[in-house]
């Protein structure tokens, strides 16, 4: 029932325990879909669904990503002069739960999206979607900025140098 869910949700401690609820939500809304129960209990599955991602979202982005500084990030292997770099908690928390970085990244930016804006997205929504939600998710600052570098096909060896001369600037300036 709904209500088992939304306490068995309420209750997960740890991230394989949200994963287990998650799962049942997307099965249930595939039932749902199939079956043709409906838009509105299609909805109310996905819902159900998309609350799981950002409590799992929420878990995953307060997990350190990096090593603690006092330890080395390297491993020895116990033979030869191999080093092996040692995961972190993060990479150790996506392995154990065999999610990929892809859709952990994708749930913390479902879960960024505020408290009010996903009950009113939930509300006025006529079909709910990840998709849809990721819509309203803000936009992390951009690390690196894309340049558009024109090349004109007739100059070839004059625009790659003149891109070269672009990309050298650029970079000093940085």
């Amino acid at each position: 029932s709904v209500t088992h869910a939304e306490r068995a949700l309420a209750e997960a401690t740890t991230l394989l325990d949200v994963m287990k609820v998650r799962d049942g939500a997307a099965a249930l809304k595939a039932v749902a879909a199939t079956a043709r129960y409906g838009l509105q209990f299609q909805n109310q599955a996905a819902a159900f669904k998309l609350k799981a991602e950002r409590k799992a979202g929420e878990m995953l982005a307060a997990i350190p990503r990096q090593h603690p500084r006092d330890s080395n990030p390297h491993v020895r292997a116990e033979r030869g002069p191999v080093v092996v770099p040692r995961s972190t908690e993060y990479q150790q928390a996506l392995a154990e739960a065999r999610l990929g970085k892809q859709t952990a990244d994708r749930w913390q930016k479902l879960a960024s999206v505020p408290e009010d804006a996903f009950a009113t997205f939930v509300e006025t929504s006529e079909e709910i979607t990840t998709t849809a939600l990721l819509r309203l998710a803000p936009n992390p600052p951009k690390e690196y900025k894309r340049v558009h570098i024109p090349v004109n096909p007739s100059k070839t060896r004059a625009a790659s140098s003149e891109r070269r001369e672009t990309l050298h600037r650029m970079a000093s300036e940085g």
